[in-house]
């Protein structure tokens, strides 16, 4: 079982406002008669709130929607993070830094004659590396990590250059708001945004600039992340749904990041977001039951099997009056007994899973294929899971849809009507037919190039029937 991702629509708009793109994507649903729409992944724009907000409108009007649609909108992780380490590196110092070897990289790179001098550069300085200089994508923050990682090593082959070519810093100093020349102190703030960003999650605090740098993001990350109440709670049921992990995993990452205060003092935010996810996924996994009480058939109850197999002469026999005092007695010592030990309530399907040992987290499998693997035992629960795990938590393999390695839209194309335009990049994306696990990491220039390409090209508004 894999995970899949078709383009059902590929359209001109003329408005970037969220009521009208939310019109526009339940045009596009009702025109494929899709109204069981579980949740849409989508950056931070303001646009996509007003964009849910019609979506959720329109679910809850098919009567379709699941709890509500409370959780509909699943915010792109890749989004957030851009935004996070966007925090840092726009600050005064670092960014003048990042701007500077930004513009020296695209300087070498805009000739091959320029390349070329580079290289012999590069071997008059005795570098030997694989990675040729890459341009970062600003809306993708780890393509500023790869930037930054492969141009520091060639620090003295970018000193060697300018002293053969003049031109580069007259250039780069050029006027009040250039760049400026790459100096010695932009390098040693290079190596700094380095290690900061390979240890994403592991800041050092033993450099006061870098523990600075991480308050000033840790407040953007915090709006988003920082208080799980806040956060779209299926990225906890995931976790949970993970036949590896379940709910210890998720507990003990709870209480590792919120159940104790900088002073090391015990805090009850822990506990408390821990409750709150258990309760979350209760009433999740009653909702999936409501809904599949109508479809799914469920064996007879011991009581309902007895009941069909008590014969005439049984019924006799406990009729007997020779039998009712015995009987009663039975009964009565049964009412006793009930008493002292409570009526034992059968476990429910989350609760079982619950309870059963976790896989072997170094075990690498398919959790879907788990999860279909294990419908018999928990039908109601691997409904759940089919929906709750194909959330994607970031966008980026909806967008890889147009890294092709060529133009999506080239000069003829771009000639061609809207309706005719869907038609072929709809088709494309149907016959390549890549699963999500398949997509190959993006690649970097052709992701530049397309943007740039998106924001030049403009489609006749005028469809040709």
């Amino acid at each position: 079982m894999k995970l899949h991702k078709k383009i059902l629509c590929f359209c001109p708009v003329d408005s970037h406002k969220g009521d009208e793109l939310g019109d526009l994507l339940v045009r596009c649903l009702k025109d494929w008669g899709l109204e069981k729409i579980y949740a849409l992944t989508a950056d931070n724009a303001s646009a996509n709130d007003g964009l849910v907000r019609v979506l959720k409108d329109a679910v809850n009007k098919w009567g379709t929607a699941i709890l509500g649609g409370k959780d509909i909108h699943m915010r792109c992780a890749d989004h957030i993070i851009n935004l996070v380490v966007g925090k840092g590196t726009k600050e005064k110092e670092m960014n003048k830094s990042v701007t500077a070897i930004r513009a020296a990289v695209k300087y070498i790179r805009q000739s091959p004659m320029r390349l070329k001098r580079f290289k012999e550069a590069c071997e008059w300085a005795e570098i030997e590396s694989k990675k040729l200089l890459c341009l970062d994508v600003l809306t993708r923050w780890n393509s500023l990590y790869l930037m930054l990682d492969t141009v520091e090593r060639f620090e003295k082959a970018f000193e060697r250059y300018a002293r053969q070519d003049p031109h580069m810093k007259n250039e780069l100093n050029d006027g009040p708001k250039a760049p400026g020349f790459p100096s010695c102190i932009d390098w040693e703030n290079l190596r700094k945004l380095i290690k900061f960003l390979h240890h994403f999650y592991e800041l050092t605090r033993k450099d006061v600039d870098l523990y600075e740098l991480a308050g000033k993001m840790r407040t953007k990350y915090t709006k988003y992340w920082g208080d799980p109440r806040e956060m779209n709670k299926n990225i906890f049921f995931a976790v949970v749904l993970d036949p590896r992990y379940k709910m210890d995993y998720l507990e003990y990452l709870m209480l590792k990041m919120y159940g104790r205060k900088s002073d090391g003092e015990l805090d009850d935010n822990g506990p408390l977001y821990v409750a709150m996810v258990k309760c979350e996924m209760r009433i999740l996994f009653e909702e999936y039951k409501r809904l599949n009480s109508s479809t799914m058939k469920y064996p007879q109850s011991f009581d309902e099997q007895g009941s069909s197999s008590i014969s005439a002469t049984n019924m006799q026999s406990v009729a007997d009056p020779k039998n009712r005092v015995q009987t009663s007695e039975v009964r009565s010592d049964y009412k006793k007994f009930k008493a002292a030990n409570g009526r034992r309530a059968e476990k429910t399907e989350l609760e079982k899973y619950l309870a059963e040992d976790p896989e072997d987290e170094n075990e690498n499998i398919d959790v879907l294929q788990w999860w279909k693997m294990n419908e018999h035992r928990f039908p109601v629960l691997a409904t759940m899971a089919r929906d709750v795990l194909a959330v994607p938590i970031s966008t980026v393999a909806s967008e890889s849809a147009f890294s092709t390695g060529g133009r999506v839209l080239d000069a003829f194309r771009s000639s061609l009507t809207p309706r005719m335009a869907q038609a072929l990049i709809c088709a494309q994306d149907w016959l390549r037919d890549k699963a999500v696990s398949d997509i190959e990491e993006e690649d970097l220039d052709t992701l530049d190039s397309l943007e740039k390409e998106f924001d030049k090209i403009h489609l006749d508004s005028t469809i040709l029937e």
